[in-house]
């Protein structure tokens, strides 16, 4: 199965979340493997400190996000 992550910021003034590049893929079977290799990427400390959150898509369609817990990320600016 194709995923695809498109990392997000979000905007101070109203929490939108803005797209940080293209979507990447994700390889892996099923929508939860996506979502663990994303997860791990935020516990080996290689989560860029610019991307709040992560939004996951399969066909085109979003299934899933993920938002970096708050005691793990900077302030949002």
């Amino acid at each position: 199965m194709g995923f695809q992550v498109q990392f997000v910021r979000f905007r101070f003034e109203d929490n939108r979340p803005l797209p940080i590049g293209p979507a990447a893929q994700v390889v892996a079977v099923t929508a939860d493997e996506a979502m663990r290799k994303l997860k791990k990427l935020v516990e080996d400390g290689k989560w860029p400190p610019t991307i709040h959150a992560a939004r996951l898509f399969e066909d085109g369609r979003e299934i899933d996000s993920y938002i970096r817990p708050v005691d793990l990320a900077p302030p949002i600016s």
